[in-house]
């Protein structure tokens, strides 16, 4: 790395509040559908002034679970934490909130707060135990569902077989190691000498930057092991596409993209990568043509390879973008014909 990744990487492990990517900001990139998760669910107010004001920030983190786009992410030294418990060799990670006097391997502020892709990137390594015992012990509401839908998403990514051998919920003290794991086979990547080279797909420092660090690593991880599919949620584009590029401009996480053909410009492939996408749904409200779905579920061993569409098009010719209006008469776009009409009208005026 050069020095500056260096600092910005001591920068980041360094961080005490969550690492905000305001590009990646639903509310940033678009005003038609205002997302509010950050701002409902912080206890101190953090967000309510259109930014974040860290000096308000209690270190809850429930912001980061809370984000459909995904562009809030540990603290640099809550990250180093689960980077070094993430490589480590043993069978069983204990997990419990800091709150509850437990000791465990993972000290979390508050279990609402993991995103379910931290828990299943565990899984993969290692056997899950998380101490749970309700939401009495500090102020934050009961009935939060953030943990429910975490472990629910978990079981549809593992599949209901894998996910109860990988994780185990309980609300008595958490014992040292007692759960005896069979694990079938579980992705063999943390005991396989074939697949050890997982380990090395772990960074050393935060240098790969933390905006969708852990999809990336699960990703490479899942790929490790071609034999095992899971459960990745992403759009499916429909007939109604006419690659109109609103969905790639639009994606905070950047998995929708739209390619024009090698051969023939006047077709186009959309893609969408699973391992990329965050969920959130923008690209589904965005779309003015009905052309895309909200999240699906896609059963893939590959998540890192696109699921592709392909869009044969009109083509204007004076921009070379595709003619979106059905209707439209002649070979030029709706843009450009407006330009022309102004372009005349100035013309003669």
């Amino acid at each position: 790395m050069s020095l500056i990744q260096d600092y910005i990487a001591d920068k980041l492990l360094s961080m005490q509040h969550p690492v905000l990517d305001e590009r990646r900001c639903i509310d940033r990139i678009q005003n038609r559908f205002p997302c509010s998760g950050c701002k409902d669910i912080c206890p101190s107010g953090v967000f309510r002034r259109g930014s974040a004001d860290w000096d308000r920030c209690t270190g809850c983190l429930l912001c980061i679970s809370s984000c459909p786009a995904g562009c809030i992410s540990l603290p640099g030294t809550d990250l180093r934490q689960w980077l070094s418990v993430l490589k480590g060799r043993q069978q069983t990670v204990t997990i419990a909130c800091a709150f509850s006097r437990q000791k465990a391997d993972l000290l979390v502020s508050c279990l609402h707060a993991i995103p379910w892709e931290y828990l299943a990137l565990l899984a993969v390594f290692h056997h899950i135990t998380i101490f749970f015992e309700g939401c009495d012990l500090c102020n934050f509401p009961q009935d939060l569902p953030l943990f429910l839908h975490t472990l629910e998403r978990m079981k549809v990514f593992l599949g209901e077989d894998i996910y109860a051998e990988a994780v185990t919920l309980t609300d008595q003290p958490l014992a040292a190691d007692s759960h005896a794991i069979s694990r079938r086979g579980f992705f063999k990547l943390a005991f396989s000498k074939t697949t050890a080279a997982a380990y090395d797909l772990l960074p050393q420092k935060a240098d790969a930057g933390p905006a969708g660090l852990w999809r990336r690593l699960l990703a490479a991880a899942c790929e490790s092991d071609r034999e095992q599919t899971f459960g990745w949620m992403a759009p499916q584009f429909l007939e109604g596409c006419n690659a109109c590029g609103i969905c790639e401009k639009t994606c905070p996480a950047q998995a929708v993209y739209r390619v024009r053909d090698d051969d023939d410009p006047s077709v186009f492939h959309m893609a969408v990568f699973p391992a990329k996408c965050t969920e959130c749904g923008l690209c589904q409200k965005m779309c003015p043509y009905d052309g895309i779905t909200s999240p699906v579920l896609h059963k893939t061993a590959l998540p890192g390879r696109p699921l592709l569409h392909t869009v044969g098009c009109r083509i204007c010719q004076k921009c070379g973008e595709p003619i979106l209006s059905p209707d439209a008469a002649g070979d030029v776009c709706q843009k450009c014909a407006a330009s022309e009409d102004r372009s005349l009208s100035s013309f003669w005026s």
